[in-house]
């Protein structure tokens, strides 16, 4: 009986065996996944980690490029100082324009003053307007500096029909002010009124200060003279008055002056 029941035991044994032998085959050789279970079920730090974990950029971490997931890459240092050294020319300070080579305090000075006259910069060109920067010179400048909307350089064409606009501009409003102009606005053009020509021997002082070139001192003397001599007998005579010179007597005080019975006569 004992014999019986050692034979059972032994082959109950057996079969266990072989049972969990073939649960062990199987799961080595015939799982769908054995190597993702395996590798997955234990994380790098040594915690339990699932299939759906989530990935690096999920969880924020920097990528292998070492900027942020979604945004854009940061630019190197070298990229940064190249893109400060360009300025705009119209923002530039004295001191930002002497890191040029050539400008000094006194080209600084009249580049700023230069831009504030004129409202900025808006060709290149206009830098070798100012007194003391050459072609080379401004060259240098725009190599450190920049003009925002800049304008191509101006043609032969473009300077003729500046100058043509111009010219057209001008005769439109030439005409527009012709057209305007009534017979009342209009100035007519008289020629001066000169003194009528007097007697020499009634004319006052007051009179005589009418004729071209007269003075004070002239007219009192013209006076003077007629006193002494009873009045005047020939207009040579007026040689003797003070500060009076032939030519003046001649080509002047003979067109204003004349004696008695000679009236409208230049000569006596």
């Amino acid at each position: 009986m004992k014999q019986k029941n050692r034979f059972w035991n032994i082959f109950i044994a057996v079969c266990l065996v072989l049972l969990i032998g073939a649960g062990v085959c199987e799961l080595l050789f015939f799982s769908e996944k054995p190597a993702t279970v395996i590798v997955d079920s234990v994380s790098p730090a040594g915690a339990a980690a699932t299939e759906d974990a989530p990935s690096d950029e999920q969880r924020g971490i920097p990528s292998a490029t070492g900027a942020d997931p979604g945004t854009e890459p940061l630019l190197t240092t070298t990229e940064t100082k190249q893109a400060g050294t360009v300025t705009d020319l119209n923002a530039a300070s004295a001191e930002d324009l002497k890191r040029v080579s050539g400008i000094g305090d006194v080209l600084a000075e009249r580049i700023i003053a230069y831009r504030e006259k004129n409202g900025g910069f808006t060709r290149r060109a206009q830098l070798q307007e100012i007194k003391g920067i050459g072609e080379k010179t401004a060259a240098h400048i725009m190599e450190e500096f920049y003009i925002p909307d800049e304008l191509p350089p101006e043609t032969a064409a473009d300077q003729t029909t500046a100058e043509r606009r111009t010219t057209a501009a001008g005769s439109q409003t030439a005409r527009t002010s012709a057209a305007k102009t009534t017979a009342a606005e209009t100035v007519t053009e008289t020629e001066p009124v000169l003194p009528p020509k007097r007697n020499i021997n009634t004319v006052t002082a007051e009179e005589l200060l009418e004729i071209p070139g007269m003075n004070e001192t002239r007219a009192a003397s013209i006076i003077k003279v007629r006193e002494q001599i009873g009045g005047y007998h020939d207009l040579h005579e007026l040689t003797y008055c003070e500060g009076l010179s032939g030519e003046y007597i001649v080509n002047t005080l003979f067109a204003y002056l004349y004696l008695e019975g000679e009236e409208g006569s230049a000569e006596p």
